[in-house]
């Protein structure tokens, strides 16, 4: 399966609910899976600007990140679709409300509602595929992991990708191209820089 990723070290499992990953762990996961590194150091414009502002490919707060073993993803985004409709969040292409800024919410909903971290935000450029189109440009998306299988000594996650402003994910190939779930679009996403 996509976005699966098995780890042997640099986890711990917190009263047999909820996974804990280490920081320097999750940077590698990421990295692995969303080949952050390699798009960071690129000589285009997007990955110029970004090195201009941050030293890393991966801006993290906390020394652990956290996150429950029974969590939902269908649950969660069809409670945060449930949110943006009944608060009227609604997106609009120029600032204040766009992309990074419904990616930042998604984030911030789902940490205090479902008392994990262990997701964050992606900007990175984006590749739509309409017919024979390609539109592309700059976005702010989602990273989410779902912890599949824990053990003592290994631990299987499942790395997504969240559209938050369309409440949908997919887990990428290495290519980086996903199906979203539940409207059937596909799409490819190149991250540059994952927070944590």
């Amino acid at each position: 399966m996509d976005g699966v990723v098995k780890i042997t070290d640099g986890f711990v499992l917190y009263n047999d609910t909820y996974l804990c990953i280490n920081y320097a762990k999750l940077k590698q996961v990421l990295n692995q899976v969303l080949k952050l590194s390699t798009r960071f150091a690129r000589a285009d414009q997007f990955a110029t600007w970004l090195r201009t502002m941050f030293k890393d490919y991966f801006i993290y707060g906390d020394e652990w990140y956290c996150a429950p073993l029974d969590l939902d993803i269908n649950e969660i985004l069809a409670d945060w679709d449930t949110y943006m409709r009944k608060h009227r969040i609604t997106y609009t292409y120029i600032p204040p409300k766009d992309c990074e800024d419904y990616a930042r919410l998604f984030w911030e909903y789902v940490l205090f509602k479902y008392d994990t971290n262990l997701l964050g935000e992606l900007w990175g450029m984006l590749y739509i595929m309409f017919g024979g189109t390609t539109v592309s440009g700059g976005h702010g998306f989602n990273w989410f992991i779902k912890p599949l299988n824990v053990k003592e000594d290994v631990a299987y996650l499942w790395v997504l990708i969240v559209e938050s402003q369309l409440s949908d994910f997919t887990t990428p190939n290495q290519n980086g191209e996903g199906v979203l779930r539940y409207t059937g679009v596909t799409i490819k996403y190149e991250p540059y820089i994952a927070f944590a």
